[in-house]
């Protein structure tokens, strides 16, 4: 006879009373850490424990030298490269715990990506020269990920939100706190920051073939190639441009004399809309019009 974990439900299918069994495997959840006998959960979080460890990939304290001892054996340059910079990372993350107010890095931007950087935090009313240098340097790590490798706004306003809430919570700076920019030189060499001049490569974006649906949603977002006829069409998308402006600012830069084709401009709101919905083509659209 099979197991019958509900008793009764409502009309909308929402649990009333639970059935004996389903309280049994409730009981046998919370004696496992809400897992099972043969699925370990970490005695401090809910991920899974590693093997023959109670604790997870975070909070096991041999796993992150197990790791770089592997780096070091397996003779790669770029896996050996990364053994300082996380120890440099972790370092700064518990002095930072206890003075986000002390001044460091972990990443360097390239000049021309600062500027980028700058721009978008003050956009964002967070400008880098009033943040601690904690909220500054994970701002420059979430900027890489959300802004410059992937045109991910809802992730990039997740961050930013995110910070200012952190920032209301350790309240002003010290007295004698100053702010140090980055400089305009990278660190020399040895040096475990990590130093960004560019995107950083992704293969599988770059060996991702565009499937017929994909093309047909594409094809619906960006709008139809012969533009906009109607002035009252135009108006209306200069008009949605301009509320946007300061979030498309980046991308009309990119598209260089482009942006001046009502066409183009046209392609650029309708992405940007569906983007706002939530919609990944809209991104897509996005990055697209801009490679061309």
């Amino acid at each position: 006879m099979p197991y019958q974990y509900i008793a009764e439900r409502d009309a909308k299918g929402h649990i009333i009373r639970p059935a004996g069994d389903y309280l049994e495997i409730l009981a046998a959840g919370r004696m496992f850490n809400w897992a099972s006998p043969y699925r370990r959960m970490c005695a401090k979080c809910r991920r899974p424990a590693m093997r023959g460890s109670e604790s997870c990939w975070v909070h096991d304290p041999e796993y992150r030298k197990r790791r770089a001892q592997r780096a070091i054996e397996s003779g790669d340059p770029s896996r050996i490269a990364k053994v300082p910079q996380r120890k440099h990372r972790a370092m700064m993350a518990t002095i930072w715990r206890r003075d986000p107010w002390f001044n460091g890095r972990t990443v360097w931007l390239a000049p021309k990506l600062e500027e980028q950087f700058r721009r978008a935090c003050a956009d964002a009313a967070l400008p880098v020269e009033t943040v601690s240098p904690r909220t500054a340097d994970n701002l420059r790590w979430q900027w890489r990920l959300y802004r410059l490798d992937e045109n991910n706004w809802p992730g990039w306003e997740l961050a930013v939100a995110k910070a200012r809430r952190f920032e209301h919570r350790i309240g002003e700076a010290p007295p004698d706190w100053t702010y140090q920019p980055p400089g305009n030189a990278p660190p020399g060499v040895g040096s475990p920051v990590v130093v960004v001049t560019q995107k950083s490569p992704v293969r599988w974006r770059a060996t991702q073939k565009r499937t017929p649906k994909m093309k047909a949603v594409l094809r619906k977002v960006a709008g139809p190639r012969e533009g906009i006829a109607s002035a009252e069409a135009i108006e209306q998308v200069e008009q949605f441009l301009f509320q946007h402006h300061k979030d498309l600012r980046e991308v009309f830069q990119r598209l260089g004399k482009r942006a001046d084709d009502p066409q183009v401009r046209a392609q650029v709101a309708r992405a940007w809309a569906s983007a706002l919905c939530g919609e990944y083509a809209g991104y897509k659209a996005l990055r697209l019009l801009q490679e061309e």
